[in-house]
């Protein structure tokens, strides 16, 4: 729709958007190590809460460590496109024709969403966005922990950062038409991280889901609508 409204070819929008993907990701990553490498999170009084604690606090490691290599790597691939997609094409070429084609476009979409970002001032205006974004999101989450009490409003803001990280990897596994991923991801890991007993954290859940989620589409829709008929009557 962005790319009929302004004019601009298919393949730059899927580069901006795959761009958008990964900036997003990086976000989900960079969150979940400040949460467990800066702050303080509390698990469970088992054992168990205690080691997966333990497991997730490397993987905020790992997940800070993927951040600078992947910014890295995209800086690098901003600046030199060219022959970096033409290395990968060329070390691809043993695949189908037919896969190595759509590799191939994946690859020059994503170069030219990476040269769309013509000034570095801009870069850093979108990441600003993208951190006030997640904080808003997390906030969210914070306020209806609090507004629970109990077990649920001891968990530290740095907590909070921990479970928004694990909700939106879960939302990467969907099943269609049905979803589930986020709260899945949201429910275990009140459980079996905070301690959280399953009536609390199931209705924490729902109430999370509706707010970060399913409110949207309020706005949302109608927006969707406005926007596609404008896309089909505005054209004619």
């Amino acid at each position: 729709l962005i790319a009929r409204k302004e004019n601009l070819s298919m393949a730059s929008m899927m580069g901006v958007w795959l761009l958008e993907r990964i900036q997003d990701l990086l976000s989900i990553l960079l969150w979940m190590g400040l949460g467990l490498t800066l702050g303080r999170v509390t698990a469970a009084s088992d054992s168990s809460g205690t080691v997966m604690l333990a497991r997730t606090r490397q993987a905020g490691w790992l997940a800070l460590a993927a951040v600078v290599a992947a910014t890295g790597l995209l800086a690098l691939w901003r600046f030199r496109s060219a022959s970096m997609s033409g290395w990968l094409d060329r070390k691809l070429r043993f695949l189908p024709h037919r896969w190595h084609r759509k590799i191939s476009d994946t690859l020059q979409s994503f170069g030219e969403g990476l040269q769309s970002v013509e000034h570095t001032g801009k870069l850093v205006l979108t990441v600003g966005y993208s951190i006030f974004l997640w904080l808003l999101i997390s906030g969210t989450y914070y306020i209806v922990c609090q507004s629970f009490g109990g077990n649920l409003a001891r968990i530290t803001f740095a907590g909070i950062l921990l479970l928004v990280a694990i909700a939106m990897l879960g939302s990467t596994v969907q099943i269609p038409g049905v979803g589930g991923g986020v709260q899945a991801a949201t429910f275990i890991a009140l459980t079996a991280i905070f301690g959280i007993s399953v009536e609390l954290a199931a209705s924490a859940t729902i109430l999370i889901w509706l707010l970060t989620f399913a409110a949207v589409s309020l706005v949302g829709i109608p927006l969707m609508i406005l926007l596609l008929g404008f896309s089909v009557y505005g054209k004619a």
